[in-house]
């Protein structure tokens, strides 16, 4: 097995997909197999490269692929990202990878996430170059996750917003005929109103009181849809709304949104996810880390969410049965233990 030290840097080519498959080694050949099923368009006969970091803790595996754009191939680069994980019986300052459930997500992580990207990085994230070109336009209403119901905004309010797929599921609208009832406290918490909100913006609700944030914005809930003054002004200032948010959660998995935010336990249906482990040793193990998680889901292929991402200073991303922080500073998924920018690789930035 050709190996890197940890504190070298550049790309090594080691071989063709064939060549590699069919090496004695016990390690390598498991982890391009899954690199191989992760991206079936590989050519069987290009050239591998692994692709190292000076002090980082990842490996990235490297190779391209054609892709068809108006009938002209060009060549694109795929990069599968591992980390090696942090194991208790080991003593060794590396090891950022995170050993997952399958079934629930470690929602304390969300929240250090969040804490910790504020801390280390100060205004850096609130000044990303798309946010900062926007006006400050707040929205009219919110929803006050703690009272169960809606608000007027006022302008010290700090708010995330939702951005999802609707679909073609019900879902409760707010009207100038229930406008009033739900301003009043538990607004969302009859059992009719309840009934008619769909399952991702219920879990984003309740995920906001676990994460200590109090204000939501939903589109359909916190624009009155048949005041049409307000609602072309809302839909005017859509970028807005969202780059002056503290943070976008993005549901990226289903094809409507009775989907909901998977894997949070106490809130939403157990998710069904796989973690990609490489067993490099008896003392050693490897996960695989992807960067962008939503690229293939139903919710990328809404004309909407182009702004609804693209202005946002952070997302909390929801996507593959994974979650997925990003900001203007890197990308960390929930595979990952630490911040450290020292020690993170450069991969995980977001440009």
């Amino acid at each position: 097995m050709l190996s890197l030290p940890l504190d070298s840097e550049g790309e090594t080519q080691i071989g063709a997909w064939p060549d590699l498959l069919s090496s004695e080694c016990k390690v390598h050949p498991s982890m391009l197999r899954q690199f191989f099923h992760e991206f079936a368009d590989v050519d069987p006969n290009e050239e591998v490269l692994l692709e190292k970091h000076s002090a980082s803790p990842s490996v990235n595996i490297r190779c391209r692929i054609p892709l068809s754009v108006d009938h002209t191939y060009v060549r694109a680069i795929l990069r599968s990202n591992y980390h090696l994980t942090k194991m208790p019986s080991v003593k060794s300052p590396h090891g950022y990878g995170k050993m997952t459930h399958d079934l629930w997500i470690d929602i304390g992580i969300l929240s250090q996430w969040i804490s910790t990207c504020e801390a280390q990085h100060g205004d850096a994230c609130y000044r990303s170059r798309t946010a900062t070109h926007q006006p400050t336009i707040h929205p009219r209403l919110l929803i006050d996750t703690w009272r169960m119901c809606l608000k007027y905004a006022s302008a010290e309010d700090m708010y995330v917003a939702l951005s999802y797929v609707w679909g073609q599921c019900k879902t409760l609208k707010t009207t100038n005929a229930n406008l009033e009832d739900l301003l009043k406290d538990q607004g969302f918490s009859s059992v009719t109103t309840v009934n008619q909100i769909p399952r991702t913006i219920m879990d984003a609700i309740k995920l906001l009181g676990t994460i200590h944030e109090r204000y939501l914005w939903v589109d359909c809930l916190c624009i009155v849809q048949d005041d049409f003054g307000s609602l072309q002004h809302e839909l005017n200032s859509m970028a807005s709304i969202y780059a002056n948010a503290r943070f976008t959660i993005i549901a990226a998995d289903g094809k409507d949104a009775n989907h909901g935010l998977r894997g949070l336990r106490g809130i939403s249906e157990p998710r069904d996810y796989h973690q990609n482990v490489v067993h490099l040793s008896s003392s050693h193990e490897a996960v695989l880390c992807p960067t962008r998680l939503r690229l293939h889901s139903s919710w990328s292929s809404r004309g909407w969410v182009f702004q609804e991402d693209i202005f946002s200073r952070r997302r909390l991303v929801f996507s593959g049965s994974m979650v997925q922080w990003e900001c203007s500073k890197f990308t960390v998924s929930i595979k990952k233990t630490s911040f450290n920018l020292d020690l993170i690789s450069s991969s995980f930035y977001v440009s």
